[in-house]
């Protein structure tokens, strides 16, 4: 069995970190939707912890990004695909609140 040289390895780990990010991001993107889905069920309680959930995510990924060492390239990618989604679950709301009478 052959080592891996420290560029593999460098590479590898490259590799897995762009996957934990696209995976997080998915993952975001799952909770924006439940949150659409629990609001229009009128579940405002589990609507708002999905929203929480998606922010803590988003910002989770952005602190990762500060620390992954990756390239410029990728992490604009990555900052721009966070952009999209805080914009997302700006529109998400809960259209079932009480208003005033």
């Amino acid at each position: 069995m052959r080592l891996k040289s420290f560029e593999e390895i460098r590479q590898d780990n490259g590799e897995a970190k762009r996957r934990f990010l696209k995976t997080e991001l998915s993952l975001v993107s799952t909770f924006i939707d439940l949150a659409r889905g629990r609001y229009q069920r009128g579940n405002r309680r589990d609507g708002d912890e999905s929203k929480t959930s998606a922010r803590e995510a988003i910002a989770a990924v952005r602190r990762f990004i500060g620390t992954a060492e990756l390239s410029p390239a990728v992490t604009a990618l990555f900052a721009r695909r966070c952009d999209e989604l805080e914009r997302a679950i700006a529109t998400v709301t809960d259209r079932h609140q009480s208003r005033p009478l």
